[in-house]
């Protein structure tokens, strides 16, 4: 998925087509159609990164050298949320654990599969999720209701906040899991 098409795609849900229009040719757009276009933006980000933490991770791995068993999470470019497992050259798995800033394991060539939260995306990033069931349309629907909620629409953002759900509900967790209600204050 492409960030900027499902920014289109958030924009066009709420029918604002000169903001959907923005993300093919920002140059020369107004000022107030910009502001909308980048709220837009704020809430696509939001939205990933709520449905990264809660349903569907980002995870990457990384071979790196353990000297003495210890292994900085600042070695990692992103923003590590949890270790998934360690393997050794071999491929066997190893045993960690995690310390404040580090995971420890034994020393030598570890192969680490973890999980983490995206950077802020821009249009023309291309968006990956670990789990290929997350769909351009489940994040347009959280969006707008992000959106919506920002913008003082109430009863649109609880609209699309329900659709939202049903989605996850639907692709990501089966139909035996229950969601929970997210807190509207």
């Amino acid at each position: 998925m492409i960030f900027g098409e499902i920014a289109k795609a958030t924009a066009r849900l709420l029918d604002k087509e000169k903001v959907a229009l923005y993300f093919d040719s920002p140059a020369g757009a107004e000022d107030g159609v910009r502001r909308e276009a980048e709220l837009v933006a704020r809430c696509v980000n939001l939205t990933i990164a709520q449905t990264a933490a809660e349903y569907a991770p980002f995870r990457a791995e990384k071979v790196v050298e353990a000297e003495n068993g210890v292994i900085a999470l600042d070695t990692f470019e992103e923003n590590v949320t949890e270790i998934l497992f360690a393997e050794d050259e071999a491929g066997n798995r190893l045993r960690i654990r995690r310390g404040a800033g580090y995971i420890r394991t034994v020393p030598g060539k570890i192969r680490v599969t973890y999980a983490y939260l995206p950077e802020k995306f821009s249009a023309a990033d291309e968006v990956v999720f670990s789990d290929r069931r997350v769909s351009e349309g489940l994040i347009a629907y959280g969006a707008a209701a992000e959106y919506c909620l920002v913008a003082g629409l109430f009863d649109e953002a609880v609209v699309w906040n329900e659709r939202y759900a049903d989605c996850v509900k639907k692709t990501l967790l089966g139909k035996n899991k229950v969601i929970a209600e997210r807190a509207w204050i």
